[in-house]
């Protein structure tokens, strides 16, 4: 070490009070830059913090401004970069709003769908807000983006812009009304400039279709609603009632009815139809209970009713008005006639079909006849079997079908 080096180290250990600036301008000339650096080295670093100058010091201060400076704006770009990317949980930044999450429409409705999203224009432009139909099948596609509707979706779709201080609102519309491919997802997606999805909200469109067939099975099958209660003969027991639906979406709530007593049975099983190619996919349902008819259910009426959506304009009833008898040496049999009562025009020509759970066998002993009662208390015996008797053979016909387990008897009028 110099002597003055030594000096500098003397004075600023045991007498601080004595230093000068005059002191230190002595101590930097009169010392070899390079020289003093190679010294420091071999100092114990509390002595080389005593000889800093003050111009050092300042140096020191200002680059630790700087840095903390750098650090502080680097921060707030980072969150800024992170915000403008990221929805805030909190809904503060950006918030998309849909008044329906679902909805059951039928074809030809003109429903709206309003998207609104809290942000001025300057926002929308580099974060759009498009509409897409989102079928079940995964396809998806851009109806809009902002109030643009895509070229060759314009006859099918509008989008309605309005505007206040402190949101923009997309409303959806159906230029044609509602088709039967609409069934699906309609979202707003709000996407940022690297077509992230910021935020998104959807309605799910149910796209209603009608019970196309309605069958109620106890020993036959009848399709006919809207009609008053057909006629049937059972025999006292048990039977099993089975009420079907076909075609309806969403799927059909199915009831049984003794009378106004519901006959909860088992569940009802719903099964898609897959051979509906097109949407909207539709629904077959099957409800099944089972009854121990007794005599004095006699003149009661059994009845399924069929309802899509909870609505009772697009409901389906079949109804039996019951007769019930004894069993006759233990022989089964029921008779099923379609129409207990009928009001008919002169010249009409309706018909009757009256069936019999028995084979051949049983009806060669026990034959079915048509037969004519008067009111005036007269009977004339029409057919025996599905023979017409001579003499009435211009005026009636009588058609045999044969099942299984089944033999129906249909009368009809050859001359009205």
């Amino acid at each position: 070490m110099s002597n003055a080096q030594q000096q500098v180290f003397t004075n600023s250990r045991f007498s601080p009070d004595t230093i000068t600036d005059s002191d230190f301008e002595e101590v930097t000339t009169g010392t070899n830059e390079a020289d003093e650096l190679n010294s420091l080295q071999t100092e114990d670093p509390a002595d080389i913090l005593l000889i800093i100058t003050p111009r050092r010091a300042c140096l020191i201060i200002i680059c630790s401004m700087i840095a903390i400076v750098l650090t502080v704006v680097a921060t707030v770009f980072i969150t800024k970069e992170t915000l403008s990317n990221t929805q805030l949980s909190n809904g503060q930044q950006y918030q998309v709003t849909l008044i329906k999450q679902e909805e059951f429409v039928m074809v030809g409705a003109s429903p709206e769908y309003k998207c609104t999203v809290n942000q001025n224009a300057n926002f929308l432009i580099n974060n759009p807000l498009n509409w897409e139909k989102r079928g079940r099948d995964g396809s998806n596609v851009v109806i809009s983006v902002l109030a643009n509707v895509e070229t060759g979706l314009e006859d099918e779709y509008n989008v309605q812009l309005d505007v206040t201080d402190f949101s923009h609102s997309f409303t959806l519309s159906f230029r044609q009304g509602i088709k039967d491919e609409y069934d699906g997802h309609f979202a707003c997606v709000l996407y940022n400039k690297s077509n992230t999805v910021l935020a998104e909200k959807a309605v799910n469109i149910h796209v209603i279709r009608t019970i196309q067939k309605t069958e109620f099975e106890i020993d036959t099958k009848q399709t006919v609603s809207g009609e008053p209660a057909l006629y049937i003969i059972l025999e006292e027991g048990v039977h099993k009632p089975i009420c079907r639906t076909e075609g309806s979406n969403p799927a059909a709530v199915v009831q049984i009815y003794l009378d106004d007593t519901l006959l909860v049975g088992d569940p009802q099983v719903e099964v898609p139809d897959i051979s509906r190619t097109k949407p909207p996919l539709v629904y077959n349902v099957e409800k099944t209970v089972i009854i121990n008819l007794k005599l004095n259910d006699s003149n009661k009426i059994l009845k399924c009713v069929a309802k899509v959506h909870d609505d009772d304009t697009m409901k389906t009833e079949i109804s039996y008005k019951l007769e019930v008898l004894r069993m006759s040496n233990g022989q089964q049999y029921r008779l099923i006639l379609t129409k207990k009562e009928d009001f008919v025009l002169v010249g009409a020509s309706p018909k009757y079909k009256c069936t019999v759970n028995q084979n051949a066998n049983f009806l060669i002993v026990h034959p079915l006849m048509w037969e004519k009662r008067g009111r005036d208390g007269s009977t004339v015996v029409i057919s025996v079997l599905a023979n017409v008797v001579r003499e009435l053979g211009d005026e009636y016909n009588v058609h045999l079908e044969v099942t299984d387990i089944t033999q129906s008897f249909t009368l009809s009028f050859k001359q009205g």
